[in-house]
């Protein structure tokens, strides 16, 4: 009656329109809710515009203002500085070798004079030709080199007119040096066999950095504060052998902090200032956990309420224009004014409705604190401890706004590998219709994936087309699954459990509201 009143008259419309811009959030405190829950209180003022102490009709819009807030977050313990050396570490080594290098070698018909050959390119001097079977291989710089010449032949018998008179250094670049000294009348082979025994100059064969520090510069809770060089001196022999570096030790500085929190990033990345600082853990008779308190600031625009001056039929009695008290009246539209809020969603250019924003909570390993405790959140042993934003989550839980994505390893020791921190992420809506609608809609009829997984959290509203796919008889708005899936029906997770429907049948105003939800998305 005062619901179908509300629909077709131009100042129950604004009624409704002004219902469905308020978004319900988490935070009891928040000017939103109490403005929401002021309103549902003067019902009878606001549509008869009747000020009293807490409605004013004819107040104008106040001026923006600057509030400051306390937000509290924990940062983990300072651990001693820490420091470690990085000596650097060069390997000289000389390389040595020995090897046959026997050639062969063809003297012209009627000749005699000096043949040279180059045990280590095969070039010969003076020769009619020859092959080198072995070139000497040199890696480094030749430091000395010496042969030895095991015998001098032709054609297997002894080549007594040859003789060396020039053997291969390091200096002469590996060159042996034949004299010929009877002619003959035909061109012959000389076999010459020797063995080279040698050894390189110094070299620097490998060089690194021995690193103390690697431990430290991996763990991201350590952060380098100062390096500096303890050795400078710039030259030295290494085992004859001059190394010029321009820094042979360097000492580096690191503040490292405990693995069990660092929650403050938020309220930092803010601009928030810090206020204050007290220990709230010890361990070992030393502070392991420290509460930081930040002062935080916002601007808040204050909105009057409108008030609704003769509207007629405001309270269900439509026979006569004669205001009378509905105490009911207040929650008997709040049904309603969910239908308002989903027509002033899609009211929007590229609209989504019944989105939620993504919450995580930490698990701390090291430590008994846990926050995203799902049991007797009031009672949890230190929920002192916990952030602001873990116990509105535990509100939103308490509240029926949240629905369990799942859990993650969200940090790991850097050494062992273990998880030294779980994150648990949810999806936390603005009303019950909203989680319900994602939950016994969206997730059961549509995509069981549609907010992403635990590190992957989307939390996103429905689309039109989305909308449009729900079968509304489906979705229980009475007594809704939570927690979804594994839950059990529940009247309190339920819109019931929002508000008490005067109509005289409660069902019939809930398949209202599941028509005009409809409705609205196919209208689209």
């Amino acid at each position: 009656m005062a619901a179908n009143a509300l629909k077709n008259d131009a100042g129950g419309h604004t009624v409704t329109e002004h219902f469905g811009q308020r978004q319900f959030e988490i935070n009891t405190k928040n000017e939103a809710i109490k403005n929401a829950k002021l309103i549902e209180e003067e019902s009878y003022a606001i549509t008869h515009g009747q000020s009293n102490e807490r409605i004013k009709c004819d107040e104008k819009p106040q001026a923006c203002e600057i509030k400051s807030h306390e937000e509290i977050c924990h940062t983990s313990r300072q651990l001693p500085e820490q420091q470690c050396l990085k000596k650097r570490k060069v390997t000289v080594n000389t390389e040595r070798w020995s090897q046959r290098a026997d050639f062969e070698v063809w003297v012209h018909k009627k000749w005699t004079g000096l043949i040279a050959v180059n045990l280590i390119t095969g070039a010969m001097t003076n020769s009619a030709g020859g092959h080198l079977t072995n070139p000497v291989k040199l890696n480094h710089p030749c430091e000395e080199m010496k042969a030895t010449v095991h015998s001098i032949l032709n054609n297997g018998g002894s080549a007594h007119w040859v003789r060396v008179v020039g053997l291969p250094t390091c200096q002469n670049g590996g060159v042996i040096t034949l004299y010929i000294s009877d002619k003959f009348s035909r061109c012959y082979p000389i076999q010459v066999a020797l063995t080279i025994n040698a050894h390189s100059k110094s070299y620097v064969e490998e060089e690194h950095w021995d690193n103390e520090c690697a431990a430290l510069e991996t763990n991201n809770l350590c952060q380098k504060t100062q390096e500096q060089c303890t050795d400078s001196n710039p030259t030295r022999v290494i085992n004859g052998l001059p190394v010029t570096r321009d820094c042979w030790e360097l000492n580096a500085r690191y503040q490292c902090a405990s693995a069990a929190a660092d929650e403050c990033k938020t309220q930092r990345e803010k601009g928030c200032l810090q206020a204050s600082s007290r220990c709230t853990l010890m361990n070992n008779n030393a502070c392991s956990l420290y509460e930081q308190v930040y002062r935080c600031d916002e601007t808040v625009c204050p909105q009057p309420v409108a008030c609704v001056r003769d509207l007629f039929c405001a309270d269900g009695d439509c026979t006569e224009h004669a205001a009378t008290q509905n105490d009911g009246f207040g929650e008997a539209m709040a049904p309603m004014a969910v239908a308002g809020a989903a027509g002033a969603e899609f009211g929007k250019t590229q609209a989504t409705l019944f989105s939620g924003h993504p919450v995580q909570c930490k698990i701390w390993v090291w430590d008994i604190i846990d926050c995203c405790s799902n049991e007797g959140w009031a009672d949890k042993l230190h929920i002192d401890l916990c952030r602001e934003e873990d116990k509105a989550l535990g509100k939103a839980k308490l509240n029926y706004l949240a629905h369990y994505v799942g859990e993650f390893c969200s940090q790991k020791d850097p050494i062992f590998g273990t998880c030294l921190e779980h994150k648990r992420t949810y999806c936390v809506f603005d009303s019950k219709m909203a989680r319900i609608i994602q939950a016994e809609g969206r997730l059961r009829q549509l995509n069981p994936n549609a907010l992403g997984d635990a590190e992957h959290t989307r939390c996103a509203g429905l689309s039109v087309n989305e909308l449009q796919s729900l079968d509304m008889g489906r979705i229980d708005f009475l007594n809704p699954v939570y927690p979804f899936p594994q839950g059990q029906p529940t009247k309190e997770a339920g819109i019931v459990g929002d508000v008490v429907l005067n109509s005289p049948d409660a069902s019939k105003a809930m398949d209202e509201i599941k028509r005009r939800v409809q409705k609205k998305a196919e209208q689209k």
